[in-house]
């Protein structure tokens, strides 16, 4: 079994999936990572290459095969209109194979945050205050679960901008991989796949006992909370165990200037 590549992660890094109660009980039950379509993202650039790459793959589509098909046209034309038809059909059915809404639509992307410490942003972002859980990996863990499924690459998003953008050669899956600087802050961590159906997500069955780490339990959240989620973690429900730990991200300090005063 040949491990998935990871050409810009260690495998070490931290990763996390910050997500509501609902979420959180599907995971479970589950047992599957869910793959989204690019196409339901939200951001109209998913699976986009800035306008240089566009240019320049544009060129070559031109150069060697739209113009010479275009230069045939007339003696298609001289044959019979149903001739020249033909291949204006063959034209359009290229020119929709290779526009990026069709592109988009093959793929799918589940999607993590890197990083070695919990995120005040993620939590607020991806789940209401106080109720929410975020689930912690590495990069290894995710890539050794998700092995037996071929065609998955996990690699580090990349934030470019779209207009000038230069073409950067020796990164895994360009396209699925980069996104404008103002999503930035999301850090992102991703697995593609090449969906079964096109623009249908998926789902992917792993093994949540081998991916998760631990479960950490939102800032804020009152105890009947906490206490739901160390029982859906407790092995009684699903048969998983994972340690859950509440978030001392808001936590006050437990120290101040007169509590050292005296003290040496």
């Amino acid at each position: 079994m040949n491990p998935l590549p990871t050409h810009t992660l260690s495998l070490d890094q931290k990763i996390w999936r910050y997500m509501d109660l609902t979420r959180f009980v599907l995971l479970l039950t589950r047992r599957a990572l869910y793959f989204s379509s690019l196409t339901q993202l939200g951001d109209p650039f998913e699976g986009y290459f800035p306008r240089s790459h566009v240019e320049a793959f544009a060129a070559v589509f031109e150069n060697n095969f739209f113009g010479p098909m275009a230069a045939l046209r007339p003696a298609f034309e001289a044959k019979s209109p149903e001739h020249a038809r033909a291949l204006d059909g063959i034209m359009a059915e290229a020119r929709h194979e290779i526009s990026f809404e069709r592109i988009r639509s093959k793929f799918g992307v589940n999607c993590l945050h890197a990083n070695n410490v919990e995120s005040e942003a993620m939590w607020k972002l991806y789940s209401a205050l106080g109720s929410g859980v975020a689930v912690e990996s590495t990069v290894e863990r995710l890539r050794d679960v998700l092995a037996p499924t071929s065609g998955i690459n996990i690699d580090r998003v990349r934030y470019e901008d779209f207009d000038p953008g230069q073409i950067v050669k020796g990164f895994s899956s360009y396209f699925l991989m980069l996104k404008r600087p103002s999503f930035a802050h999301e850090q992102e961590v991703r697995a593609t796949i090449l969906l079964p159906e096109e623009g249908k997500d998926v789902e992917v069955p792993c093994d949540m006992e081998k991916l998760i780490v631990r479960v950490h339990v939102a800032p804020g959240a009152p105890a009947m909370f906490l206490g739901a989620v160390t029982g859906l973690c407790s092995g009684v429900i699903h048969g998983q165990k994972f340690e859950v730990l509440p978030s001392k991200l808001l936590d006050p300090p437990d120290y101040d200037i007169a509590s050292f005063i005296g003290s040496r």
